[in-house]
């Protein structure tokens, strides 16, 4: 009842690594490891759903100075629906999300099927 009366939901994971320059580790890089979901009040995981969550991961990662305009790549592995690849709806999204904020997203797709990565 608190997403829209829909007894329908999705969750998207993201399993993120990055880099991070340590100050007290002398320099050093770090790596460290963060975990973010997103509900949908629909149970369709289609390519805009995908990018809706994507666009609000990047923002976030903006915000946060992760990630920066005109300097960073994002490297991703999906296990995404073959569906959303074989009419490019996802290749289209990424390429305007791209665009839109000025970064490269390098996405490696992947079929092992679901529960078999490191999100599941």
């Amino acid at each position: 009842e608190h997403f829209g009366g829909n007894q329908s939901l999705s969750m998207e994971g993201i399993a993120m690594e990055y880099v991070e320059t340590s100050t007290e580790l002398n320099g050093l890089n770090n790596v460290k490891g963060e975990f973010h979901s997103f509900l949908s009040d629909d149970s369709d995981q289609d390519a805009a759903t995908t990018a809706a969550h994507t666009e609000k991961f990047i923002s976030l990662l903006l915000e946060s100075n992760r990630v920066m305009s005109n300097k960073s790549t994002i490297m991703e592995e999906t296990d995404g629906c073959a569906k959303q690849y074989s009419c490019s709806s996802a290749i289209n999204l990424l390429s305007m999300l791209s665009m839109k904020y000025n970064i490269v997203i390098d996405r490696a797709v992947g079929a092992p099927g679901h529960g078999k990565d490191v999100v599941d």
